[in-house]
Formats: C-alpha cells, structure tokens, sequence
C-alpha cells in the first residue's frame, strides 16, 4: 500500500477519537502523541495508533493497531519462551501474545484496516476488543511473567504516577461479556453460514461444500494440498462463552517445537501488518484432522460483538491469512483452481450455479 492522496487525510485520528471516547478513557491517564495514544487502565499501559491514510486498490484505508506490553525484562531462554505462548494463545480473542527477543518483553496485539465505509462498526468492533486485550492482560500478566522469568511490566504516567485502582471498564468482562456469553450463540444463523458457502460457488481460490447453523468449513490451496478453516458456532470459549470459534489449520507435518518456533514467528509477522488481513487471534498449534500437531490460528469473536456479517468478514480475514502464509511458507500463492484440487482429493465438483 502507498500513502494516499485523499481529502480525509484524519481517517486514521477519527478512530483514535472514537475509540479514546467510547472506551470513557480519562484524560489524567491518557498520554498522547502523533497519531496515537496510550492509557493506563490499571498496572498494563495499551497504545492505540493509526497510521496514515494510504491507497490499498483504490481504497482508502487506516491500520489501526491496539498493542499493550505485558511482560517485560525476559530472561527465559528464547526456546521456552516460545514453548509457553502457544499454550495460552490456543484461547486467543482478538489479540495475541507476541514474543519480541530483542526486548526480552511480550506483547498482546491487535491489527485492524478502517475505511470510510467500515469506520463506523469496525471502530465499535476494534474498541471492544481493545477493552478485552487489556483485560485479560491484566488478569493473565502474573502467569506469563512466572513462565518466562521476567517481570509485569507495571507503568505509571508521566504526571498522574502509578495506578492503584483499576478502571471500570475493566470489569466489562464480568458484566456485559459474559451475561451475553450465556445466551445461545448469536453467530448460529443458518442462513449467514450458507450464504459464506454459496460465495465460494464463484471463486476459484476459496471453497465449501455447505454451511448449516453450526458452521461452514472452507478450503484454501496451500502447496500441494489445501488449508482448512473452521467457523464453529458450537465451540464456546473457556471465558468468555458462546460466540463464534474460527480455527486455520495448515496442511503441514511439524514436531511440536517447530510449531512453537513457527507460530511465533507468523505471529510477530502479522503484527507488523505483512498479512494485510485483520489480525484478529494467534497463530498456534492444533491436532490436524488426520493427527498430528500441525500449525494453526485461532480467534474468538464473543457474542457482545455480533452483527450482520461478522462471521462473513471473519472467513474473509482467515481466507487472507490462509493465502499469506501459503506465500510465505511455499514461496508463493497455489494458483491452482480450488474446486480441481478438491475433485482430485475428494472426487467433489464445483456446485453449479443458478443460472445453469
């Protein structure tokens, strides 16, 4: 993407704005800088920034990205740090931890792309999810800091000091979150899931064989094979309930500590925004359908944040993602016709359209 030459050169800022005013951020712990800023909710300081608008195909877009430092002064060895942040990434939400060694710290990130005409939900969506990253930051600091041998990485404001009482908005989890939690799956629409499989019918890089209101699975070429994702309506978070579980699994045969090795890498990669997809989860591991670990993403999307086409955008984001790591893993993207790799697999054709 190049920097563009819009009319709206503050997209980027209208986000932090929103953001800063939705989330009822007080000021006395809000410190800001060029289009970003960072706040204390409690011990952990997160920073929300923008970057300048830039033309993606004739799009205007703003990469929003929600960070906050967990851990920090590392003195694990990089191999088990690696090894412990897949354990806890297998249950990411909008966020994952990222190993940075050349800071010896840990990271949660969060990426987003806003445009003029998804400015409006995706700033809702981007500022819960920021609200849900500090969190669980919160509550699961002490367990990453023990694991890796390192310290919470506490910060105070440059005037208002340290923190001793934490914002309000970080009970959300206890109040909104999981009240809505406990209701059925909003995400279980039938008709959402077989309208994900029916666009699939005119693509020659994604396809479905169906979706019902449990779900829909979608293939993606990925070397000489395909990638699979999963949209489960029917897995429900260990904290946060009922919502919608989209899993990628990479067609790959990989010892455990490669996928460790791997997923931090990927993870690290997509934080700094070379995926261009939204990076909405972790890269970790999963058992592959026929065993054996093999390499994976997964993100949970929770009730609260339902709409209309969230589930369309999240099998969007994870097709994206499938396409970047088959890129970046292969040494370039499988042009291979989906529905030819699936006939060759599974004797499958493409379904027929209705106009045939």
């Amino acid at each position: 993407m190049v920097e563009a030459d819009t009319n709206d050169p503050d997209l980027g800022q209208r986000v932090l704005e929103k953001i800063h005013k939705d989330l009822c951020i007080d000021e006395p712990w809000t410190t800001r800088g060029d289009r970003w800023f960072s706040w204390i909710g409690h011990r952990l300081a997160q920073r929300v920034s923008a970057s300048k608008p830039s033309d993606d195909d004739g799009i205007v877009l703003s990469r929003i990205e929600a960070t906050c430092v967990v851990v920090a002064d590392i003195a694990a060895e990089p191999s088990d740090v690696v090894r412990v942040l897949p354990r806890i990434n297998r249950h990411a939400v909008g966020s994952a931890y990222t190993y940075w060694p050349d800071t010896h710290s840990i990271s949660a990130d969060a990426v987003a792309y806003v445009h003029d005409q998804t400015l409006e939900w995706r700033t809702n969506q981007l500022g819960a999810l920021a609200i849900l990253q500090l969190w669980l930051c919160e509550t699961e600091a002490a367990w990453l800091a023990e694991k890796t041998g390192g310290r919470i990485a506490v910060r105070e404001h440059p005037t208002s000091g340290r923190r001793l009482e934490p914002d309000e908005m970080l009970n959300v989890l206890d109040t909104q979150f999981a009240a809505d939690g406990r209701k059925q799956s909003l995400f279980a629409d039938k008709f959402e899931m077989e309208n994900i499989a029916e666009i699939t019918r005119q693509s020659t890089s994604a396809a479905s064989l169906g979706g019902d209101a449990g779900g829909v699975t979608i293939e993606v070429p990925f070397g000489d094979y395909t990638s699979l994702i999963q949209l489960n309506t029917q897995e429900p978070h260990r904290r946060l309930g009922n919502g919608l579980t989209a899993l990628l699994r990479l067609p790959l045969t990989v010892t455990p500590d490669e996928a460790d090795l791997l997923a931090s890498m990927l993870n690290a990669r997509e934080a700094a925004g070379e995926s261009k997809a939204t990076h909405y989860g972790a890269w970790c591991w999963d058992i592959w359908p026929t065993g054996g670990p093999t390499l994976a993403f997964r993100a949970f999307m929770p009730n609260s944040l339902y709409r209309p086409g969230i589930a369309q955008d999240v099998s969007y984001a994870f097709i994206k993602r499938a396409q970047w790591a088959d890129a970046l893993l292969n040494g370039q993207v499988s042009n291979v016709n989906i529905w030819e790799r699936l006939a060759d697999r599974f004797g499958a054709a493409a379904p027929e359209s209705e106009e045939d």
